[in-house]
């Protein structure tokens, strides 16, 4: 995959490898606190092994190798537009420079529907991270600026089955 970089501040976009994964797991956890390192590992190794690269794990790193962003995809079948991205488990994380990780983010969505031949991108990002506020941005409003627009709404009601 070509890589997305952000020239000012030196993000780019890497597709994550098994070895990897781990690093990535504190930012999936501040978006989700009760996803464990194992149930992380398992999920992530599942979307590795999807063949094609039509399924992995994206993050967004410095030159350091710190990673400031991730987020999985899958590209499925989609009853309007047949071919689709989509992308989950969205997080950015950076006290200087928030907009340019998000940015890095959406480049790289941008660049892996191209790559993927994909009709459409869906985005599920948490309401937590959507609706936070740095300063004056959202990630709803840099999503929106780049031509994603909410088209549904998603309601989750944990149920606990005994077996």
């Amino acid at each position: 995959m070509a890589h997305a970089v952000s020239t000012e501040t030196r993000f780019r976009a890497v597709s994550l490898d098994r070895q990897r994964l781990p690093q990535a797991y504190p930012l999936v956890q501040s978006v989700n606190g009760a996803v464990s390192l194992e149930r992380w590992l398992e999920f992530a190794e599942h979307l590795l092994a999807v063949p094609d690269g039509e399924a992995g794990v994206i993050a967004v790193e410095r030159a350091t190798g710190y990673l400031h962003g991730v987020f999985t995809y899958e590209v499925r079948d989609d009853l309007e537009f047949q071919r689709a991205l989509w992308v989950a488990n969205f997080c950015a994380q950076d006290l200087l420079y928030p907009d340019h990780v998000v940015d890095t983010l959406i480049t790289a969505i941008g660049d892996l529907s191209r790559r993927t031949s994909c009709a459409a991108v869906h985005v599920e990002v948490a309401e937590s991270v959507a609706l936070h506020r740095d300063g004056d941005t959202t990630v709803s409003r840099l999503l929106c600026d780049t031509g994603h627009a909410i088209d549904a709404v998603r309601f989750c009601k944990p149920v606990l089955h005994v077996v």
